[in-house]
């Protein structure tokens, strides 16, 4: 019991320390909405993947990609899933479309924990946040 307890906070904690993200065991990238713009251009030059189960059948999977952003080398980090029979990474190294969806600093400065949607080839849409700057 004090082991299934742990398991669970811990899953709780990692769940919310991943870029304040919505974790979604077992559910696909939603589409994009008709009619949104994604202004940015982005390009994503390196992907890691960090692999969380919860359950034998089901993992998240927090996706961490070095992108340049704005003219900024930055890391990006979301979320995606996986089950036992499909693997899916959302976001692989190319040139994508993006657009900023909050921003919690209402003076320019760093871009640390803005949130961005990437569009991906497929129509659907990768939610992710800054959490590294690079040289």
């Amino acid at each position: 019991m004090k082991g299934l307890l742990a398991a669970f906070l811990l899953v709780v904690f990692l769940s919310c320390s991943a870029a304040a993200q919505k974790t979604r065991f077992g559910q696909s990238l939603p589409y994009a909405k008709p009619g949104t713009h994604y202004p940015i251009q982005l390009h994503v030059s390196g992907v890691r993947v960090r692999v969380e189960c919860d359950a034998p059948e089901e993992c998240g999977k927090i996706i961490r990609a070095q992108a340049v952003l704005n003219g900024k080398r930055v890391e990006l980090s979301g979320e995606s899933w996986l089950s036992r029979n499909y693997y899916q990474v959302p976001v692989l190294p190319g040139d994508y479309q993006a657009r900023l969806v909050k921003d919690p600093h209402p003076v320019a400065g760093t871009p640390f924990y803005q949130e961005y949607e990437i569009l991906l080839p497929d129509r659907t849409v990768w939610s992710c946040a800054v959490t590294g700057l690079f040289e």
